[in-house]
């Protein structure tokens, strides 16, 4: 969790929006709490998808071309993005979990969490 921190502070985050780290460590440690202890989707994968957006970031000079709230967005998108998955393929959401169906048929089931 200590390198998810690093991210906000070594992009300067925190000091150009005036972020408290307090709450960015809350924030971290509630997304750790979030992610399931599934095979694929869990808090591994988020830091794997946070660090490689991290890095394009750096490699791309986004930080030339965003604003810092962009940068923020991408870092929290990258962090959240599959909160709470089940770990279970659109497949097996759509034959076992019809009863739950409240959306069109044209979006597949894993995305309607996002």
């Amino acid at each position: 969790m200590v390198l998810m921190r690093w991210m906000f502070v070594e992009l300067g985050l925190d000091a150009s929006l005036h972020i408290n780290m307090d709450v960015i460590d809350d924030w971290i440690c509630a997304i750790y709490r979030g992610y399931l202890p599934v095979p694929f989707h869990n808090y591994f994968h988020c830091f794997c998808v946070a660090q490689m957006t991290y890095a394009f970031v750096w490699m791309l000079q986004l930080k030339d071309m965003l604003q810092d709230l962009d940068i923020l967005a991408l870092i929290v998108a990258a962090i959240s993005h599959d909160i709470n998955h089940p770990g279970l393929n659109n497949t097996f959401q759509a034959v076992f979990c019809r009863s739950h169906k409240q959306h069109s048929n044209k979006q597949p089931q894993s995305s309607r969490h996002h």
